[in-house]
């Protein structure tokens, strides 16, 4: 299993980056704040702390297929079996929601309470830039 120093770059490892990391995640989703707090107390890496806001996190691309058809979300994971959580979660960090879990507390697919479904897929552009990681 992926340690979170495996998954943020090299500036998220620093007391500045996280700090940073913080810092983005309270501007441009404040209110997922205390569902944040709560996930990272329960924690005791540091690191582990800065991973869940998703802000340094190092660039990844994947392709998992997928289709969409008439209401109908159909979907596989095309990671190899130890790159993926393959964890089935259902939460009400802000309404219900099931999804696949993946990195923490993210979703690579899922569907809330009113039917919407919506899926994680790789574009096909290999660029990245500042920001959070997708899931």
């Amino acid at each position: 299993m992926a340690k979170a120093q495996d998954w943020l770059t090299e500036q998220g490892r620093t007391p500045e980056g996280a700090a940073q990391a913080r810092q983005l995640f309270d501007t441009h989703m404040p209110e997922l704040v205390p569902v944040l707090d709560r996930l990272a107390d329960q924690l005791e890496s540091p690191q582990a702390r800065t991973l869940l806001t998703m802000a340094t996190v190092r660039p990844f691309f994947s392709g998992c297929t997928q289709i969409g058809h008439e209401g109908t979300l159909l979907r596989n994971y095309d990671f190899a079996p130890d790159h993926c959580e393959g964890t089935i979660v259902s939460s009400q960090f802000l309404r219900p929601v099931i999804g696949m879990q993946e990195a923490g507390w993210g979703l690579l697919d899922g569907m809330n309470d009113a039917g919407l479904a919506v899926s994680l897929t790789f574009g096909g552009r290999f660029v990245h830039g500042p920001g959070f990681a997708i899931p």
